[in-house]
């Protein structure tokens, strides 16, 4: 009898030694990390093409001007000032691989010719024939563009010139085997005279930074790595939508989930969304502490404005 009275007290105090310390354990687990939420500040409706939903495409540029392309020949570029919309007068030719650099937006036509569409209130905005295209030059989406000579690749953009600004890539290796160019940013870096209060420029330097993607079906999720000071490596699973770079940050989306590689330190920061569990389409630019992306909800696609969290531009 005592020594059932003995063994009932044991399991008494372990029921209660248990109950008791099983929150705290439950707390030591790992739990699913829920995405911190970006505020969404603006939201619009996209236009709609003949097409529907796709038909419309986004490109913002340096100053926060946001240039529509209704994708639909004639193709129709325009922008929304003060109320109005403001068309542009576009080559007769169907226009391609359009993308947003500095002050304005590039693309391609049918027959390979480079224009510059800029805006200027109140006058408009101005479509300008930069040049025709190069022998062995290749116009890629994002106004991105490659040569090969001899063997060896060059890389820019359409708004560089390509005798002055054009970045050589080492393709020796296999590293790049099935990679495609996805980004090229040229940052003016300045050289500063620490000695003085005052601020004197030394020397003022271009550091570029080239992106490459290659999507992988073997991945769950995305890594990057640098081949040199100049090339970085993007590494994602097919579902990833197409990236996008701007200063020192590679932004990438997959559904809800908004990352961002910081190319100073290689790392990518914690996942965020946009809203309300918002699947995102596809990023059309930074600007500021803002970002801006196509959304889906539903049949629609809107354009959304969200602010980043600090660290994130």
């Amino acid at each position: 009898m005592a020594t059932n009275e003995f063994s009932h007290r044991v399991f008494l105090n372990f029921k209660l030694c248990f109950l008791t310390n099983v929150p705290r354990l439950l707390e030591g687990m790992p739990k699913d990390k829920k995405l911190q939420v970006l505020e969404v500040i603006k939201k619009e409706s996209l236009p709609k093409g003949r097409k529907g939903r796709h038909a419309t495409a986004a490109y913002q540029v340096d100053d926060g001007t946001i240039f529509y392309r209704v994708r639909h020949p004639p193709d129709t570029l325009f922008v929304k000032c003060g109320g109005d919309k403001i068309v542009a007068q576009l080559p007769e030719d169907c226009i391609y691989n359009c993308g947003a650099h500095g002050d304005a937006v590039y693309f391609e036509t049918a027959s390979h010719k480079l224009y510059k569409a800029s805006f200027s209130p109140p006058d408009g905005i101005t479509v300008t024939h930069l040049r025709n295209g190069l022998e062995n030059e290749e116009f890629l989406p994002g106004a991105l563009c490659t040569r090969n000579e001899d063997g060896t690749l060059y890389v820019y953009r359409m708004s560089d010139d390509p005798d002055v600004d054009a970045i050589y890539v080492d393709t020796s290796s296999d590293d790049l085997y099935g990679a495609r160019l996805v980004g090229v940013e040229r940052r003016q870096c300045v050289s500063m005279d620490s000695s003085t209060k005052l601020l004197i420029v030394i020397q003022i330097i271009f550091r570029n930074v080239v992106v490459f993607e290659i999507r992988d079906d073997s991945l769950n999720k995305p890594s990057a790595r640098r081949l040199n000071d100049s090339v970085i490596l993007l590494e994602v699973p097919p579902s990833f939508s197409p990236p996008f770079t701007r200063d020192s940050f590679v932004y990438i989306v997959e559904g809800v989930k908004l990352m961002a590689l910081n190319t100073n330190t290689m790392e990518f920061l914690p996942s965020v969304q946009i809203g309300n569990s918002m699947k995102i389409s596809s990023i059309i630019g930074v600007h500021k502490d803002v970002v801006t992306v196509i959304a889906e909800e539903g049949e629609e696609a809107p354009l959304i404005s969200a602010r980043l969290f600090d660290g994130y531009f």
